[in-house]
Order: C-alpha cells, then structure tokens, then sequence
C-alpha cells in the first residue's frame, strides 16, 4: 500500500468516525488537542443527545453512547436547548460555540446557526473564530468537504 493510499484511508476512517461522534471531531478535526476523554467526552455527547432522533434538525448520524447510557428517555424532551456549566477554562466556549456548529453544518449545510452570547463582543470573536477555522483549518477541509468542493 502506497503513502498516498494509506493517508487517504486513514482520512476516511477520521471522516466515519468524526460524522457520528462530535468527541472526535472536536478533538481530532477542529485540532483541540488539549480536550480529555473526562470531561469533554461527556460535554459533546450532552450536546449531541437526542439530535439523532430530531426532525427539526434533519441530520443524520448514529449517536456514539459511550457516556449517556443508550437507553436514557429522551422522548419528553421538549426543546433542543442545552445548557453546559463547567468551571472557566474547560473548553465551554470551545466546544459549543465553535466546533458544535461546524459538525452541525458539515451534517446538514441548510442549516442556520445563531451564535449568541452576553456580550455583542463575544458572540463576534466566537464567529470570528467559526470562519477562521473554515478558512484555515486543514483538517476540516480534508474531512468535511467532499472532491466535488461541497
């Protein structure tokens, strides 16, 4: 097996596995080396708990389940609101205003995202942040946009 066969198999191996798993997209293809299986895991999976089964959002992937428990009643939820409290510094931001976007766009590119936050200001850094990392991310480029350019 060639390189070039070898880095594009593995390549697509990071595009399975990041498409159904929002851990490893945020950690692997975003580049946020510094996240840890505890907690971060657990964030990106509350985060993504329950869109799998929502009309609303009309993406599709198969929720990885490896810290909510798969059997979790999720049918009474009523909203897709979520709501993330860690200390300062653990990566809130990080995950829920820049990498959860892009993976829900990479899903369903139809999508509308509103970034919001307490401040005018932060909202702006955090979509700065969105576009510099479509921009200039290798990574995201490689896995997220097919050869036709889409």
């Amino acid at each position: 097996m060639s390189l070039h066969s070898l880095a594009k198999a593995k390549i697509e191996l990071i595009r399975k596995q990041a498409w159904d798993d929002f851990y490893i997209f945020a950690k692997f293809v975003c580049g946020r080396d510094l996240m840890e299986e505890t907690p971060h895991r657990e964030v990106c999976e509350y985060l993504t708990y329950g869109l799998d089964k929502s009309e609303q959002l009309g993406i599709e992937f198969n929720h990885p389940h490896k810290v909510i428990p798969r059997d979790r009643d999720i049918t009474k939820q009523r909203s897709l609101k979520k709501l993330v409290m860690l200390h300062r510094g653990a990566f809130k931001s990080t995950i829920a205003s820049n990498a959860f976007p892009l993976w829900l766009l990479w899903h369903n590119p139809n999508l509308r995202v509103l970034i919001d936050s307490e401040t005018l200001g932060n909202a702006k850094l955090y979509l700065a942040g969105l576009k510099d990392m479509m921009d200039n991310n290798e990574m995201i480029k490689m896995i997220c946009v097919d050869e036709d350019g889409d």
